[in-house]
């Protein structure tokens, strides 16, 4: 791909590195089962974000956090959750929910909603938005 320099704008180099992450985003408990079941709503999520069956296996374990979601394009302007949401390192969807269907081999990660984690690691302050719009 070739791009003219009127194209371009100058950004600071993304940490790749895990050690790096960890550091800048900390980590985050997700909550027990039945904390996490009391936390949903009638249809199984939270702010419209659902919760898929196959996030229950990680209940109780401490994640590093890559990154909260930053706002998404949808209905033609850029939108916002109405709470954070946060991607967790290594964690996610294997299709495995799909049955014969599947499994989906997109390997998409997993969406969890800050109702849903206890995070630490940054003295209260959220973490680092991935990407931007």
């Amino acid at each position: 791909m070739m791009y003219r320099d009127a194209w371009l704008e100058p950004a600071d180099a993304p940490c790749l590195e895990t050690s790096c992450r960890r550091a800048q985003n900390g980590h985050a408990r997700i909550r027990s089962q039945a904390e996490l079941l009391a936390r949903l709503d009638l249809f199984g999520g939270s702010d419209g974000l659902m919760f898929m069956p196959e996030m229950a296996r990680y209940a109780g374990t401490r994640v590093p956090v890559v990154g909260q979601l930053p706002p998404v394009f949808e209905y033609e302007r850029w939108v916002s959750t109405p709470r954070p949401v946060y991607i967790l390192e290594g964690l996610s969807c294997t299709g495995s929910v799909l049955g014969s269907d599947g499994p989906c081999d997109r390997a998409c990660p997993l969406l969890w909603h800050a109702d849903w984690l206890e995070l630490d690691g940054r003295g209260g302050e959220p973490p680092g938005q991935v990407g931007r719009p």
